[in-house]
């Protein structure tokens, strides 16, 4: 898993109006953090969920925790949503809040 990043407040789609982590959850969502910053902080990806950054993510999830995801739709509703950027081959842009610490 990337370095977890510490000032961030809210990664989302906004063409879904789909919230993947914000501090409210952050800690049930630790993982989600790192992976979708670390996807975001990437030239190659250009801040966007793709067929080709969603494999990327879910190569960094935990193996157990892609194929819980896959045999129980809904339990990992971040990994689901990379399941269906890859399977519906969609282009979202995701945006990261940042504040800055004190």
């Amino acid at each position: 898993m990337p370095p977890l990043p510490l000032t961030v407040s809210r990664i989302y789609v906004p063409k879904l109006d789909y919230t993947v982590v914000s501090k409210q959850n952050e800690a049930m969502r630790m993982a989600s953090l790192a992976i979708f910053y670390d996807i975001y902080k990437d030239e190659q990806y250009k801040s966007r969920l793709t067929r080709k950054s969603a494999m990327t993510a879910l190569c960094m999830y935990d193996r157990d925790d892609v194929q819980d995801a896959q045999n129980t739709p809904g339990e990992y509703p971040n990994i689901d949503l990379l399941f269906r950027v890859y399977s519906q081959g969609m282009d979202l842009e995701f945006v990261v809040e940042e504040f800055m610490p004190q």
